[in-house]
């Protein structure tokens, strides 16, 4: 059975961030040390197939330079429309 997250745990306000942004590198380390592992890179040639590695930088489009029009909210060029939804 799984432990209940605390009180103070519940009001921790860097909890979200640290749950979505991952573990830190202190524990990325601590957890390639527990599976004898040396480095991000030796675990995925260990545990991704060859045939689906892609083996080159994506292709994405630069990021946005526009600012949020509120905190939170993120801004898709061109996805943007105004009017009824």
């Amino acid at each position: 059975m799984s432990q209940l997250p605390s009180l103070s745990q519940l009001r921790d306000p860097n909890a979200f961030l640290r749950r979505h942004l991952g573990p830190d590198a202190a524990e990325q380390q601590a957890m390639l040390d527990s599976l004898g592992i040396g480095s991000r890179v030796e675990l995925i040639e260990q545990t991704v197939p060859p045939g689906i590695r892609l083996n080159r930088a994506l292709d994405l489009p630069p990021h946005s330079t526009k600012k949020p029009r509120w905190p939170g909210c993120a801004v898709m060029p061109g996805k943007t429309r105004s009017g009824p939804a």
